[in-house]
C-alpha cells in the first residue's frame, strides 16, 4: 500500500496571524465641547509650564541630628516607593527655597487641572489610566520633557488623539481597558542632544526639578513599576548615540538602545497627557513619522509579542487613516518616501511593515504610495 505524501507545509509568515480583517473606521470626532475643554486645558497646563514648580510634587521634611537642623525633599518616585533625598543643612538659601515652594500654591494647581481633566474625560477625551499617569508624571518631574525627551508608545499615540480631536477607537471608553491590559511599557525616547545635567540636590530643587542622578541609580531600562506587573519604565535613545551620551553619564545604565530612533524623534511637537488626577505638558512625535516608525517596527517584529504587534498594526493603519481623512496623505506619503531612501535596511523594514499592514489593512497600505 503506497501511502499518499503530505504535501509540504507553507509557513505562516509573521504577520498572518489571526487579527481580524478591520474595515470600520478607526476613530470618531470629538465633539466641539470637548475640543474646546481640551484646548482650555492645554492653555492652563501651558501657563503652569511657566512656573518654576510646575511639575515638581513632594514637601520639605527637617531632621534633629546632634543639635543641629537638616533638610530633607520626600517625594514618591516612578516606581511608587517613597524616597527621601538629602538637601542640605539648614540655611537661609535652604530656607527661601521652602518659602517660595510654600507660595507657589502647587496644590492650588493641581486641583485647578484636575478639575478641567475630569471636565474633558467627561465630554468624550481619552484619559491615561491613573497609574500609568502618576509614573510619567513623576519622570516629568525630573524635568526630562522639559529637557527635550519625547514620549513615545500607547501613550503618546492616545494623546496625539486629543491633540488632533478625535478619539481612537480602540481606546475609547469601551474598549480602553482592553486595550491598556496589553500595553506593558511606558516609554520615552531621549534624543542625542538631552540636556540634563546632573546638579546637586539643592540646584536641581532650586530649578523645580528632582536631581536626576535619584532616578539613575534606581532605575534600569526595563525597570518594573511597582503595584503594575508587567508594566516597565523604559528610556530609549538612538542606537548610535545610547551608550556614549556624555552629558547622561549617571542616566547610563538606564538607557536602552532602540533602532531607527532617530527618524521618530524629529519635528516633535507639544500635547497634553492628563488622568483624573491632574494634566501636564509632554513632548509627542510628529503624527506622520510615528505612523511610518509603527511599520517599520511592524517589519522587525517578527517575533514580537502577538498582542504588542496587532496594537502597533492598530495605531499604524488608525494614523494612516486620519491622515487620508484629513487630506493630509502628502506629508505622510514624504515621510514615508523619507524613510525608505535613508538605506536598505530602512526599505527592507518598511516594505516588510507594509506587506504586515496589507494584509490586514489593505486600503491603508496602498496609501502609503
Amino acid at each position: 500500500m503506497v501511502r499518499k505524501q503530505r504535501s509540504p507545509q507553507k509557513r505562516e509568515l509573521p504577520y498572518k496571524r489571526s487579527f481580524r480583517m478591520v474595515t470600520t473606521r478607526s476613530f470618531s470626532d470629538l465633539a466641539l465641547g470637548a475640543q474646546t475643554s481640551y484646548a482650555e486645558l492645554y492653555d492652563m497646563v501651558q501657563a503652569v509650564e511657566q512656573a518654576r514648580f510646575n511639575t515638581l510634587r513632594g514637601s520639605f521634611h527637617r531632621r534633629q541630628i546632634k543639635g543641629r537642623t537638616y533638610i530633607y525633599f520626600n517625594f514618591r518616585d516612578a516606581d511608587g516607593g517613597g524616597r527621601s533625598v538629602y538637601v542640605g543643612p539648614d540655611s537661609e538659601r535652604v530656607q527661601s527655597l521652602i518659602k517660595d515652594y510654600e507660595h507657589a500654591q502647587v496644590s492650588e494647581r493641581i486641583a485647578a487641572l484636575s478639575r478641567r481633566a475630569q471636565a474633558c474625560m467627561a465630554l468624550g477625551c481619552s484619559s491615561l489610566p491613573e497609574r500609568h499617569f502618576r509614573i510619567l508624571q513623576k519622570l516629568a518631574s525630573y524635568g526630562l520633557f522639559r529637557s527635550g525627551a519625547v514620549l513615545i508608545g500607547a501613550h503618546a499615540f492616545v494623546a496625539l488623539g486629543n491633540m488632533l480631536g478625535i478619539s481612537w477607537k480602540a481606546f475609547n471608553e469601551a474598549n480602553s481597558a482592553l486595550c491598556w491590559r496589553a500595553v506593558q511599557d511606558v516609554c520615552v525616547a531621549l534624543p542625542s542632544d538631552l540636556d540634563l545635567p546632573a546638579r546637586e540636590t539643592l540646584v536641581s530643587l532650586e530649578t523645580g526639578n528632582l536631581p536626576i542622578r535619584e532616578l539613575s541609580t534606581r532605575a534600569r531600562a526595563q525597570a518594573s513599576a511597582r503595584g503594575e506587573p508587567g508594566l516597565r519604565i523604559k528610556m530609549l535613545a538612538p542606537i548610535a548615540v545610547a551608550h556614549h551620551m556624555p552629558h547622561l553619564q549617571g542616566l547610563r545604565p538606564s538607557l536602552a538602545p532602540m533602532n531607527y530612533m532617530e527618524f521618530l524623534l524629529e519635528r516633535k511637537t507639544r500635547g497634553v497627557v492628563f488622568a483624573k488626577t491632574g494634566a501636564f505638558a509632554v513632548n509627542l512625535p510628529d503624527p506622520a513619522r510615528f505612523a511610518v516608525h509603527k511599520i517599520i517596527g511592524l517589519g522587525e517584529k517578527s517575533a514580537a509579542p502577538r498582542e504588542a504587534e496587532a496594537l502597533d498594526l492598530e495605531q499604524a493603519a488608525s494614523l494612516i487613516e486620519w491622515h487620508s481623512q484629513q487630506g493630509r496623505l502628502k506629508h505622510l506619503q514624504d515621510a514615508w518616501r523619507e524613510a525608505s531612501s535613508l538605506g536598505a535596511d530602512w526599505r527592507r523594514l518598511a516594505n516588510a511593515g507594509r506587506q504586515a499592514l496589507e494584509f490586514h489593512r489593505p486600503i491603508q497600505a496602498a496609501a502609503l504610495s
